[in-house]
C-alpha cells in the first residue's frame, strides 16, 4: 500500500514537472494566437482595399480573400502547436500531400 502511494506521489511529481515546464510554451502560444490573428484580419482588410482599389469582381475577390485566410490560419496553427510543443512534420506532410494532389487535379484545368 504505502509502496503504491510512493509511486503515485512520483507519478504526479513527473507531471508537476511537466506541466510547470511547458507552462512558457502554452503562454508563448497564446500570444502567438492573439498576435497572428490580428496580422491576419490586418492582411484581410489590406487585401479587400487593394481589390477594391483594382476594381476586381467581387466572387473572385472573396474567393481569393478566403484563400488566403484559410492558408494563414492553417499556418499560425501550425505555428501554435509547434510552439507549444507538439510535432508538426506530419501535419505538414499531410498538408504538402494534399496540396499535391490539388495541383494535379487542376492540372488540366
Amino acid at each position: 500500500m504505502e509502496s503504491n502511494l510512493n509511486s503515485l506521489g512520483t507519478k504526479f511529481g513527473r507531471l508537476t514537472d511537466i506541466v510547470i515546464d511547458s507552462i512558457p510554451g502554452i503562454i508563448g502560444g497564446i500570444i502567438l494566437l492573439i498576435i497572428g490573428k490580428y496580422v491576419i484580419d490586418l492582411v484581410n482588410r489590406l487585401l479587400h482595399k487593394r481589390f477594391e482599389k483594382r476594381n476586381v469582381d467581387p466572387s473572385i475577390r472573396a474567393f481569393i480573400s478566403s484563400i488566403v485566410r484559410i492558408v494563414m490560419w492553417v499556418m499560425l496553427m501550425l505555428t501554435v502547436a509547434s510552439q507549444i510543443g507538439i510535432q508538426t512534420t506530419s501535419f505538414i506532410a499531410a498538408l504538402s500531400a494534399f496540396g499535391l494532389a490539388v495541383g494535379m487535379a487542376l492540372q488540366g484545368v
